[in-house]
Formats: structure tokens, sequence, C-alpha cells
């Protein structure tokens, strides 16, 4: 048992031993910085700056990372190398003293207990990606007018933050209601993870960076015209039920934008869409609509709606494109494909008369025009109530591109459809047109000829001159007879 007991002591004491020893840290030169670490502090001394580490092979201390619960930085070390406290969990306050100039990639990622960050001076430039990541106990950090780069997630999941302050000198950066913004607002760099409810970017913002609203409380979003880009995880695992995407500027939705928004239930994606990144929309279950103003389907990856119940998820798109979205890889993986609702209320069908008087025999005329998207499967169809009376004849053009210049319409399809209507018999009949639930009506009447006189198509498009069509028949006993007319009009 006595054995026992020294082997434990003398195993300690080489723990002990070994934990003390100073690691050699250093870049370009490792023994220009030095660590060591005892109980529980982490002491960086020399000059110069701390190495890059890297995943999987990290700094020396990695074993013991969960014994450290302070660091102290020297006041002659210039740089704090990428991964040097990663994952270091029991950490709580961390001070950054005024030579360092530059805090590399993934410096504190992880940091679950740090609490405060001071940095001291005026000399800091660059604060790397993904830094700060997942410092879940973080409240506030203080930007200095030095800095002059803030890579992408650099404050992302750090669930606690309530304030991000910026020196009013900083010519890079600047804080509107703790939200960070580079200095003319066209990018939003930083989010608040503890703001709640409704939010609405400011209209100059073009880029929404990478991980910027990670882990939001928010409840929706609005995005405005301004915006072409939906960084990296943009809202990765936030509480974001619904976003309102204005306009139609948006190029890019990247790379798990929106993956595990749990309760994002609908988004609406602009026809000036582009691109669509790997896991855009994974795992949000409970999506139950997704509108594609985009016409022509564009190739996605395979993994954008991965773990997305498509079953249960109608997606809608113009009702020209129904055909082709079933066609397009991914996009075809959705069971319910139907055309945009608003789309009925934007289609017009005109009949170019809605009233036709015919002696028996005749022929006049006759056309519908269909404007809007009318489907590729969808058609004019033609429905003559008494085809004893009168008969159609038609033929339809569709899907006629009209260019802007000609129409001012935009390029807006026309479906023109060109008839005529043949008098047989006298009586009347009512021809009815349908173009995909729109629906329009002509009266058509046939006179027999005799000693009757009747007036056709009296039209006015809303100016001053009027068609009249005037058909009279003497009776057979007066052909020779001369016959003379007095017409009276009187402008009303």
């Amino acid at each position: 048992m006595k054995n026992f007991y020294l082997f434990i002591i003398f195993g300690l004491l080489c723990i002990s031993t070994i934990s003390a020893q100073p690691w050699e840290i250093g870049s370009p030169v490792a023994a220009n910085v030095t660590a060591t670490l005892s109980g529980g502090t982490l002491t960086i001394s020399g000059t110069g700056a701390i190495q890059n580490f890297n995943y999987p092979t990290l700094q020396p201390w990695y074993s013991q990372r969960y014994s450290i619960t302070s660091v102290i930085i020297g006041n002659n070390v210039n740089k704090i190398g990428d991964f040097a406290f990663y994952d270091c969990l029991k950490i709580t306050s961390i001070t950054i003293p005024a030579s360092v100039e530059s805090i590399g990639d993934y410096v504190f990622w992880g940091g679950l207990g740090i609490q405060t960050v001071d940095i001291l001076g005026n000399n800091l430039k660059t604060i790397g990606n993904s830094a700060f990541f997942e410092c879940e106990s973080l409240t506030s950090i203080f930007i200095p007018e030095s800095v002059e780069i803030i890579g992408d997630f650099a404050f992302s999941r750090c669930t606690a933050l309530t304030s991000i302050v910026v020196d009013a000198n900083n010519s890079n950066y600047i804080s509107e209601n703790g939200i960070l913004f580079n200095t003319n607002k066209t990018r939003l760099v930083a989010f608040l993870p503890v703001k709640e409810g409704n939010y609405t970017i400011p209209e100059t913002v073009e880029i929404i960076s990478n991980g910027a609203f990670e882990a939001s409380k928010l409840i929706s979003v609005v995005i405005p015209a301004s915006v072409e880009i939906i960084g990296s995880n943009a809202f990765n695992g936030s509480n974001i039920h619904s976003v309102t995407i204005l306009g139609n500027m948006l190029k890019t939705i990247d790379e798990a934008a929106f993956y595990s928004c749990n309760n994002l239930i609908s988004i609406t994606i602009p026809a000036s869409i582009e691109t669509i990144g790997q896991q855009a929309f994974f795992l949000c279950k409970k999506l139950v609509e997704i509108v594609n103003l985009n016409e022509i389907p564009i190739k996605i990856p395979n993994s954008v709606f991965d773990i997305v119940t498509l079953s249960n998820c109608t997606l809608r798109v113009p009702a020209v494109s129904i055909k082709y979205y079933k066609e397009v890889e991914t996009w075809k993986r959705f069971e319910n494909i139907e055309p945009i609702e608003d789309e009925l209320t934007k289609m017009t069908l005109n009949l170019d008369k809605n009233e036709i008087y015919l002696l028996n025999g005749a022929t006049t005329a006759f056309s519908a025009i269909v404007t809007g998207d009318l489907p590729e499967d969808e058609f004019v169809l033609w429905n003559n109530s008494t085809p004893e009376v009168a008969t159609t004849e038609y033929s339809c053009a569709t899907g006629t591109t009209v260019p802007n210049s000609e129409t001012g319409l935009g390029n807006q399809v026309f479906h023109e459809c060109y008839g005529s209507v043949i008098a047989i018999s006298p009586g009347m009949a009512k021809i009815t047109v349908t173009a995909f639930e729109k629906q329009a009506t002509c009266t058509v009447t046939v006179i027999q000829p005799g000693n009757s006189s009747f007036v056709e198509n009296v039209n006015s498009a809303g100016g001053n001159n009027v068609r009249v069509n005037l058909y009279m028949k003497p009776p057979e006993s007066d052909t020779k007879r001369g016959i003379s007319f007095v017409w009276n009009m009187t402008e009303q």
C-alpha cells in the first residue's frame, strides 16, 4: 500500500512538472514566445507573435485545456495566432494588451465561460474569423478605433451578447443600437442574438455577412430590395418564423443560410436569384410554402432542402414554369408544385366585341386576347351555346413574348386567338371564351333579311369616332323605288 501511495505522488509530481514546463510557441522564432501553465493560469511571455495552430494539431496545452481558468498575455506579444485558446471552456475573462495588433482565427472559439473581454490600447487591427464564436457568456464587446478588419462569424452564437460598441473614431465600422455594420452600412456584420421580435434591415445594406443572425431570437425579418447576398449560415439556428425579401436584387442565398431554422414557415425567393448554396434550408422542418418567382428553374444542390418534409411543403412558381420545375433535379422532389396564386389576378381576358348582330349568312371577325402568364399546358377554350344559329372558327397563337419597347408592359406574354363568327339561321347564341379560370362572353344575334333593319357594332374606344354598320332591305315589290335616309345625331 505504501508503494501505491508513493506511485500516486510520483505521478502527480510528473503531471505538475509537465504542466509547468514552458512551451516555445513563437513565430517565426519559436523561442521568442513561451507559455507556461500553473495552477490553472496560462501565462504567455516573450516578444513577438504567438504561432498559428491548426486543427486537429492544436496548441500544446490542448489536452489540459479544461484546467485553464485564466490567461495572462504579456505586454510584448503582438499577435495571438489561430486556435490559440480554442475550446478552453473554463476561461472567464480575457485581457488583450495594447501591444496586440492581431487576434487570429478561432482564437477563443467555444470559450463558453468567457464573460468579459478587455481590449487595451489602440493598436488592434484585425479580429479573425470565428475569433469569439460561441462565447455564450460574453455580454459586451468594445471595438477600438484602430480595428480595420472583423472576420466572418467573429461574434456568431454569442447568445448573451447585448452590446457591440464601436469607438466613434473608427473609420471602418459603426454600431447602431448595438448592431455592427461597416461604416457606410452596406454590410450588416453582426446582429445581437438576444434581440427579439421583428427587425427591418436598413435599406443601405447590400450584404448580410456570414453568420450575422446566427442563433438569433428574432421572430421575423424584412430584407430590403438593396440586399444582393445573404451570407453563409446567416440565419443558422435562428428562431425566425417569417422572412420577407423585398424587390428583385437578391442574387445569392449562400450555403446553410437558413440551416436549422426550425420555425421558418414560408419564404419567397425573388426572380433575381442566381445561386442557392448547399443545405440552404436544411432541417427547416416547419417549412410549408416556398414561393419561387424565377420563371427559369436554376440548378441547385440536392442538399438544399434536405430534412424538409417536401410532401407537406408547396412550391409555388410562375404558371408558365410549372412544367419545367417538375423536370429539374431537386425542384422536382416537391410533390406539390402549384402556380403562384396572385398570378390569376394579374391575368386578363378581353374580347374585341361583346355583342354581334349579323344578317343570316354573313360573317364577321372576332378575337380574344389573354395577357399574363398562361401555363404552357393551358389553352384558350371557346364554347358556343347554339351552334345552329352561328358557328365560330378560330386559331390561337400562344406564347408570344412582346419586348418592352413595343408594349411598355415588360416581358408580358400575349395569347391571341383570332376567329370569325358565321351566321347560319335567325336566333341568338352566346359565345363563351375561357382561359385559366378567366371568362368572357359575347352575344350573337342573327336576323333574317327582309323588311327589317338593324345597326351592327356600335363601338367607341373612348374617342370621338364611332363605326356604325346599317343593314336595310326594302320589300321585293319596291325594288326599283329609291330610298333616302335622314341621319340625326346629337352630341350628348
